[in-house]
């Protein structure tokens, strides 16, 4: 049986990438500011990307953003991050450590 937060979290993805989405990664936020557990989270959003669709399409421009996105998931483990996907050109990344760092 598929539980209720499993079917909204499928619904909550960037429809282009599939990474997660908005709501997974404001989520991630807000409970990781208020814990005391260390995670490193960065924020990844492409240079001069406007002039590189407006000049080469967008269809290479989803082409670019989907390849960083295929990079991001294949860099990491799926099991111990998250890699969303806030739209556009904007990526974020989450990592957990276990135990002290």
């Amino acid at each position: 049986m598929i539980n209720e937060k499993n079917i909204v979290d499928a619904k909550d993805q960037n429809p282009l990438t599939g990474l997660s989405g908005n709501r997974i990664i404001n989520e991630f936020v807000s409970t990781a500011m208020e814990s005391k557990e260390k995670v490193m989270m960065a924020y990844f959003d492409f240079d001069n990307f406007k002039p590189f669709n407006d000049y080469y399409g967008f269809r290479k421009g989803d082409r670019a953003i989907t390849l960083f996105a295929d990079i991001l998931r294949s860099a990491v483990g799926l099991e111990e991050c998250l890699v969303g996907h806030v739209g556009g050109d904007d990526f974020f990344f989450r990592l957990e450590f276990e135990g002290g760092a």
